[in-house]
């Protein structure tokens, strides 16, 4: 498909409409306030018990993470690319691929196509 049309290896999230319905439905509260950038990154597995873990215990200054499932909410009270949780880092973690989008998208998806 997209590697063997423009060669270019392009990982590719996919989340049901259902499923993202449950994740906007089941999202946990937002620990640093209203006023903190929520963002999801969704990840193509489910993370390991120890990088449940490592990702629920993030403590970085004015930066939250926790894991629902395959997928990892990230509220920054600071600008995102200031922040230490990039997706990279998420990836790592985790130990799969993953791909972050802001809630206001995630939501928006999840009206349209829920």
């Amino acid at each position: 498909m997209i590697s063997g049309a423009f060669g270019l290896d392009v990982p590719a999230i996919v989340r049901t409409p259902g499923e993202l319905s449950s994740l906007v439905e089941a999202a946990p509260q937002n620990p640093l306030g209203a006023e903190a950038g929520h963002y999801v990154a969704f990840l193509r597995s489910r993370p390991g018990a120890g990088a449940t873990r490592e990702l629920n215990s993030w403590d970085v200054d004015l930066e939250r993470l926790i894991v629902t499932g395959r997928d990892v909410h990230l509220w920054f009270d600071k600008p995102s690319h200031e922040a230490k949780a990039s997706n990279a880092r998420i990836e790592r973690i985790a130990g799969t691929v993953a791909t972050s989008r802001g809630w206001k998208v995630v939501t928006a998806l999840a009206e349209k196509w829920g």
